[in-house]
């Protein structure tokens, strides 16, 4: 009796060990074939060594600074608004930065948080840009540039926020559930496999075409890359922001902020009313404006248009 319960014990420890090992060998295959293009790296850049990693940022263009700041989603970085700051670039000093966490910058094993990247921002702004400076944030990002402009806003002048988040509903904030979550995404070998999952090639082009952006093969691969670089430690970032551990409330400093605010939205009309009349009773002096018929990344679906934007705003 004792016998059998042993050689089953050793036969399931066999099993979920080969199993493991299964989907250890599958994770190192994706982050090998993901980075294998080299597609980012033909961009060149530089690192602001910050005292949590290094930040990959790039900077074009002579006049007045813009910071052009890159959402919240897997495979984001700098690399989605190259065209926007090469065409900004021909009036404005332009950077664009891969948030920590994303892209070519230093992924830490950590939680990240809202307040871990308002601090970034308004340390890059100090050191690397050094005078106060135009803003281009793209959802959640809108909410850490609120923060920052909040607690320094000498940093800021002029800001332009796409599609800001939780305007109305106010921000999610992590549960039980959510910590529980974390604890298992973030387990090395099955947090990495859900990981490469949830940012495989198909899913990827789906969770883009949902957000109105018809991927070209030369972009897809460059997203894939993005939300591989670094090896599995790209996981962290994107299963905080998962599990809500990156909300934070955007109603308050919105309130406060007396600089110059530009809201562009994309959506359907109602939806728009909806937000309009929101951002206006939070604050009456931002000024908002439907972006139609783009779905969430206007300098990709509509360029030319988002770009005559910035340049009367910024002038």
């Amino acid at each position: 009796m004792k016998s059998s319960i042993y050689k089953k014990i050793l036969t399931t420890a066999g099993a979920i060990t080969a199993g493991l090992g299964i989907l250890a060998g599958i994770n190192a295959i994706v982050f090998r074939r993901a980075t294998s293009d080299h597609l980012l790296e033909h961009e060149p850049g530089n690192l602001f060594h910050w005292r949590y990693g290094d930040v990959f940022y790039t900077v074009r263009g002579t006049g007045t600074p813009v910071l052009l700041i890159h959402g919240i989603y897997p495979g984001a970085g700098e690399h989605m608004m190259r065209t926007l700051s090469e065409n900004l670039a021909a009036c404005h000093r332009v950077y664009t930065l891969d948030l920590p966490g994303f892209g070519r910058s230093d992924k830490p094993m950590i939680t990240f948080t809202a307040y871990f990247y308002v601090q970034l921002l308004n340390d890059f702004i100090e050191q690397v840009v050094k005078s106060p400076v135009d803003v281009i944030a793209d959802s959640l990002s809108c909410t850490f540039c609120s923060l920052a402009c909040q607690m320094q806003p000498n940093f800021y002048r002029k800001l332009l926020f796409v599609n800001p988040c939780n305007t109305v509903e106010g921000a999610p904030s992590p549960g039980f559930l959510s910590r529980l979550s974390r604890l298992l995404l973030e387990t090395h070998i099955v947090g990495t496999f859900i990981y490469n999952l949830l940012t495989s090639r198909p899913i990827l082009r789906r969770q883009y075409q949902n957000r109105g952006i018809d991927l070209t093969p030369t972009m897809l691969t460059e997203i894939w890359e993005s939300a591989h670089c670094k090896g599995s430690s790209a996981k962290y970032a994107y299963f905080s922001y998962l599990t809500h551990y990156m909300d934070a409330d955007i109603i308050r400093p919105l309130a406060k902020i007396d600089h110059d605010l530009y809201v562009i939205l994309s959506g359907d009309l109602l939806h728009f009313k909806q937000q309009k009349q929101r951002l206006e009773d939070i604050n009456s002096s931002i000024e908002v404006e439907l972006m139609s018929p783009s779905a969430g990344l206007p300098w990709l679906e509509a360029p030319d248009e988002f770009l005559s934007i910035c340049h009367f705003y910024f002038s």
